[in-house]
């Protein structure tokens, strides 16, 4: 179960840290169609938007991938039974935040 539950938040974690990294830090920003034509995610309406959504998704994971790590060190199994349901419920609700505005 521990292995599951940071793989699963610390890849999250990595995924949108990652965006965030590559939009504001690296400001490599055409392979994104932001406020352009034709079905893109609401997300992608501006940099600023989608950066802020990258960038809340990201620490969100970070802190779980925190939570996950101590209860592993301190052999919690309740606390990291409800950070993996917590990280699940966050990639879903990521998912449909990033759903809204597709066609």
């Amino acid at each position: 179960m521990a292995c599951l539950t940071i793989g699963l938040t610390g890849g999250a974690a990595y995924a949108y840290g990652a965006e965030f990294v590559t939009v504001v830090v690296l400001q490599q920003t055409g392979a994104y169609p932001f406020g352009g034509e034709g079905p893109a995610p609401w997300t992608y309406g501006t940099v600023a938007r989608y950066t802020g959504f990258a960038g809340s998704i990201g620490l969100l994971a970070l802190g779980l991938l925190g939570v996950a790590l101590w209860a592993t060190f301190k052999r919690k199994s309740s606390w990291l039974g409800l950070t993996f349901s917590l990280t699940v419920l966050l990639l879903a609700v990521a998912l449909v935040i990033g759903l809204i505005g597709l066609e």
